[in-house]
């Protein structure tokens, strides 16, 4: 019997370096990895740059945007998507804090492990960036 390609679930990767503060993209971002884990088994989410700051503690109201913004990462969680985060952007942005969730820590090299091994790489830059 053999197995039909379409029908592969593809490796997919959402790498996000937009701090949860800066824009409403990451919030979007964020929503979309939510969607694809449920089709897409063994997704994963890389934070990196600024995205790493979806770790600290925010208040959505106070800043316009959703509440719902706290719930994606423990979402995601629950969920058994893998969620990295860039050892080296949390050194930067938030130094002395380890992860308290479902997260990994992983380092620069690793990050770019997870980018070549994907079939699929959604990327959700700072502004200015081009990929």
């Amino acid at each position: 019997m053999s197995v039909n390609p379409m029908k592969k679930s593809k490796k997919v990767l959402f790498v996000i370096e937009e701090s949860p503060t800066a824009h409403l993209r990451h919030f979007e971002a964020m929503r979309m990895a939510l969607g694809f884990s449920v089709t897409h088994g063994g997704m994963k989410v890389l934070l990196r740059g600024r995205g790493v700051l979806a770790l600290r503690e925010v208040h959505p109201g106070l800043i316009g945007l959703p509440p719902e913004l706290l719930e994606v990462l423990p979402l995601l969680g629950d969920l058994s998507v893998g969620i990295f985060v860039e050892s080296e952007s949390l050194s930067l942005y938030l130094p002395g804090r380890s992860v308290l969730g479902a997260e990994t820590i992983i380092s620069r090299s690793e990050g770019i492990d997870l980018v070549l091994g994907a079939d699929l790489v959604l990327g959700f830059w700072s502004r200015g960036r081009v990929a």
